[in-house]
């Protein structure tokens, strides 16, 4: 009982917090360590799958500029299909409003570049990265894909 008398708040509160944040620091490099393998900067390191997941993302900012995340990530599809790295886009966004359709503005944008439409499937319901990655593997029965982003 003396021994819990002498621990103050302070000190616990103190130990516990510099836990956390090795805790915190550890388990980020552990996932950066684990996942460089599967993480690629050039198309050339990427190997070839039949599937690239396009990720949704608005074709506007809200100033009503150009996203440049938009373009990257279609340039980034177009490449890996027009390389041989993909064969086929499943392109995963948010339309959840009449006016804001993420997968049909991505598909139009691949078109225009000349992927042919019957290399492209859209879902409609992936709403964050990994709902979109979730529905790949279980509604269009992808086990390895490409996921594709900026």
């Amino acid at each position: 009982m003396r021994l819990l008398q002498n621990i103050s708040f302070k000190k616990v509160f103190k130990w516990s917090f510099i836990f956390a944040v090795f805790l915190f620091i550890w388990a980020n490099i552990w996932v950066h360590v684990e996942s460089k393998k599967f993480v690629f900067k050039t198309a050339e390191e990427i190997p070839h799958v039949k599937v690239g997941l396009l990720l949704g993302t608005s074709r506007e900012m809200k100033n009503g500029n150009t996203n440049p995340f938009f373009e990257f990530r279609v340039q980034a599809a177009y490449e890996l299909y027009r390389g041989g790295k993909i064969e086929h886009i499943l392109i995963s966004g948010d339309n959840s409003k009449l006016s804001y359709n993420e997968p049909e503005d991505l598909k139009n944008a691949l078109l225009a570049l000349g992927v042919p439409a019957c290399n492209i499937t859209l879902d409609f319901a992936g709403f964050d990265t990994y709902d979109s990655v979730i529905r790949a593997n279980k509604i269009f029965g992808q086990t390895k894909f490409i996921v594709i982003s900026q």
